[in-house]
Parts: structure tokens; C-alpha cells; sequence
């Protein structure tokens, strides 16, 4: 049985990695990892709360994004 990969546009995505979200705010994966640490940013983690996967919402994204510009 084969496993097909679905590819989904950036722009329709609920969920990113860190690579995307990252890549989404023209940011470094460390700088996002900060942000994270620093409570400004907040993560979904699926599978577990030490080994499970870290993602990204799309509105946590925007909620980010939009403070950014708007302190500026």
C-alpha cells in the first residue's frame, strides 16, 4: 500500500512547524525558540508534552505579527 503526500499552500495551513512559522515571520528558528521561552509566542504540542511535536497556529501567528507592527 502506498502513502500519497497531500501538499497543502501555506495560505490555507491552520497548524505550521517551527521551520514554517519561522519562515512566516522572517524570523530565525532561535529567534522564534526565544519567543516561545518568553511567553510571547504560544505553542500547540501534539503527542505528548515532552516528545511531541511543536506547532504553530495560524491566529497565534497573526496575533504575533500584528503586535509587532503596531508597537513600531
Amino acid at each position: 500500500m502506498s502513502t500519497a503526500t497531500v501538499s497543502i499552500p501555506s495560505e490555507h495551513k491552520i497548524l505550521y512547524s517551527r521551520a514554517e512559522a519561522a519562515r512566516l515571520l522572517d524570523l530565525s528558528i532561535q529567534v522564534l525558540d526565544r519567543l516561545v521561552a518568553a511567553g510571547e509566542i504560544r505553542i500547540r504540542r501534539v503527542g505528548g508534552p515532552i516528545r511531541g511535536r511543536v506547532l504553530f497556529c495560524r491566529s497565534e501567528l497573526q496575533r504575533f505579527a500584528d503586535g509587532v507592527t503596531s508597537k513600531g
